[in-house]
């Protein structure tokens, strides 16, 4: 589209010559408080779900750990039994 040099009176602002108005929005301390408590929510579940998750291995080695010695106990019997 072609441009026409002329002066245009302050009464006239075409649509297209208007520039877009820039904001800038300062941080409130209200928004870093709730970026900081979203971040610390989802660190708080991930330590939960890390906590979990070790309380089932240590139940699951606990029980391999029984299971182990009964094991143990059975064979020590046997043998009795054989001799």
């Amino acid at each position: 589209m072609p441009y026409i040099l002329f002066p245009i009176s302050k009464l006239q602002h075409p649509a297209s010559r208007r520039r877009p108005r820039i904001f800038v929005k300062t941080l409130a301390a209200s928004d870093l408080s709730e970026k900081y408590d979203k971040l610390v929510s989802e660190r708080l579940e991930i330590a939960n779900y890390q906590k979990q998750v070790l309380q089932n291995q240590i139940k699951v080695e606990l029980k391999e750990h029984e299971l182990r010695v009964e094991l143990l106990t059975l064979q020590i019997q046997r043998e009795k039994q054989l001799e």
